[in-house]
């Protein structure tokens, strides 16, 4: 079933390191207008996934007074390309 998102106001991606040691929160933003459930995400360039290994990722929408948040899921995180 796809989740209407597009009433929401506010979309964080949350990555939790393998070690669980570093948390980073990403941007969300609609793929679309949100009513097919599709976001995307962005880092800034001092907040990104440096290391490898799987990383616990879950995304939170918010608007007035409600928080949805999505299941855990994993994050592979590869070795960086030079």
């Amino acid at each position: 079933k796809v989740q209407d998102l597009s009433s929401y106001t506010g979309i964080s991606v949350i990555f939790t390191s393998p070690d669980g040691t570093e948390t980073v929160i990403a941007t969300g933003s609609f793929h679309t207008d949100g009513s097919d459930g599709m976001i995307s995400w962005s880092f800034s360039s001092d907040n990104c996934l440096e290391r490898e290994g799987d990383w616990s990722m879950q995304i939170e929408c918010t608007k007035t007074n409600t928080l949805v948040k999505s299941y855990p899921c994993i994050a592979r995180v590869g070795e960086r390309l030079r």
